[in-house]
């Protein structure tokens, strides 16, 4: 949660005692009760022939030791409680934190951690949340008040506030959800928000609030209506009737909130191909990039998908574009459909579709090295701006650019190679990485241009190992000196 000086989460394993042991002998004056941890027969060795009244005396012993910690961490609670009310802002910060510690065994001092939500001092606040989370659903009196507390709060730290509420609210469970339900009518927008968050976490658990989250895909809060989407999803099969609701509606604010539900839904749900079918036809572009964003992140089928997403490659919302850029690198089970698209875009006369698609290519690594022969050929026509790119895509496929670069060298005169080509700069962008694919090139081209490209390109990366070393040793004796 950071940003600020509050201390860290409580870990869910830790235990009521252990360094802060002397603090609290000396604020209580009682001398800590262990906690029982560790599994009874790892402690206590019972025979395995012991007769029934030895087994009825290490039961009683058991059950003894039992109540004496139930009694013991009671008055301890007691005692923090008092602390709890201290006029010592330290005195009360401790016993904020001593209380989370104890977890659900703090249930009795849910009334005062209620009181410590409104505490000035930072520390006491936090602890406190923190302690109503951890008890869980025994806390669940305090529903209506940390509610409350979800408007938004004069505090230095109002973000963090919010995400404690809400977590704790988490924690205390479906029985908050009643009254969660009932706060989505909330004036405050922040309120409306933290309640369908929490709604949201609770999933299966909220589904009678589904209707009422309908509602709110069209809240004035765009926050609201994307996280009621959310929370729609996320609620799973019982809310999809709201969810195809959502996305047929007439209002491009409401579909493209319903969009949102379909991120946590599977790939071959009812509102997924819904949604699919729809943005086919969609003229809003905020709905389209909340659907295409939705979709991709689902694994909707490949296919499918690239139908809309080359289409608005070419649109000229920024936001549409890139969200066809990452669903295009993204496609399952990989971007190969597109390649052929992307070739054909390498001949458009816009010089900014042609870049796209160079772009494109090159981030696909070996999906897309059936290009690269299309791109090596379009750097005859390019200026000197696209024949960079071009480059720098070659070098960004790495080693799947690497037979189509060797095979263009040839034809050139080995003279030349010998000085500076861009096909050398290229293999020697890619790095190491590419030693391997240029060593098999020397055994497989022993007397033209690739060999000796191969050569050059060794030289440029550097490798010295000893495996590199043996396969270039051999052409020290080459007939032709320039190798």
């Amino acid at each position: 949660l950071g940003g600020h000086a509050v201390e860290q989460p409580v870990r869910d394993h830790a235990q009521p005692y252990g360094r802060h042991d002397g603090l609290l002998q000396r604020q209580h004056g009682t001398p800590p009760v262990p906690v029982l941890s560790r599994r009874f027969e790892e402690r206590i060795y019972i025979p395995p022939k012991a007769g029934f009244f030895s087994r009825m005396k290490f039961f009683k012993t058991v059950s003894a030791i039992l109540l004496g910690v139930l009694l013991a961490n009671a008055g301890e609670v007691e005692d923090l409680i008092g602390e709890l009310g201290s006029g010592d802002k330290v005195k009360r910060r401790e016993a904020a934190r001593s209380l989370a510690l104890l977890g659900p065994a703090a249930r009795a001092a849910v009334p005062a951690l209620i009181t410590g939500l409104d505490d000035d001092e930072e520390q006491v606040f936090f602890w406190s949340a923190t302690a109503l989370a951890k008890i869980g659903p025994d806390a669940h009196e305090a529903t209506p008040e940390l509610i409350k507390r979800l408007k938004r709060s004069g505090r230095r730290y109002k973000d963090q506030v919010h995400v404690r509420i809400v977590h704790a609210l988490t924690q205390i469970g479906p029985a908050a959800v009643l009254q969660l339900t009932g706060a989505l009518g909330s004036e405050h927008s922040s309120v409306r928000l933290g309640a369908v968050r929490v709604l949201g976490n609770l999933g299966f658990a909220s589904r009678e609030a589904a209707p009422r989250l309908f509602d709110l895909l069209a809240d004035d809060s765009e926050s609201v209506r994307f996280s009621a989407g959310s929370a729609l999803g996320r609620i799973g099969d019982v809310a999809y009737p709201q969810i195809i609701q959502g996305l047929s509606a007439d209002s491009a604010t409401v579909r493209g909130a319903a969009a949102h539900a379909v991120v946590w839904i599977p790939a071959n749900s009812h509102p997924a191909i819904h949604l699919a079918k729809r943005l086919a036809k969609e003229t809003d572009n905020e709905t389209k990039v909340a659907g295409l964003n939705a979709l991709n992140r689902i694994g909707f089928d490949g296919e499918r998908l690239l139908a809309m997403l080359l289409p608005a490659l070419d649109s000229e919302e920024p936001r549409l574009r890139q969200e066809a850029l990452s669903g295009i690198l993204s496609l399952r089970p990989n971007s190969r459909a597109a390649v052929p698209h992307l070739i054909e875009r390498l001949a458009a006369e816009d010089p900014s579709k042609r870049k796209q698609a160079i772009d494109l290519l090159g981030r696909m690594g070996y999906d897309a090295s059936v290009a690269v022969p299309k791109l090596i050929t379009g750097l005859g026509q390019a200026d000197e701006e696209e024949k960079r790119s071009i480059r720098n895509a070659l070098v960004e496929m790495g080693p799947a650019s690497i037979p189509s670069l060797l095979d263009s060298a040839t034809e050139i005169p080995l003279a030349k190679l010998l000085g500076e080509t861009w096909q050398a700069d290229c293999i020697g962008g890619i790095g190491i990485q590419a030693v391997s694919s240029l060593t098999n090139s020397l055994n497989e081209n022993p007397g033209n241009g690739a060999g000796l490209l191969s050569l050059v390109a060794l030289q440029k990366i550097g490798d010295k190992s000893p495996t590199t070393r043996q396969v270039i040793l051999p052409w020290l004796e080459h007939e032709q000196a320039v190798f």
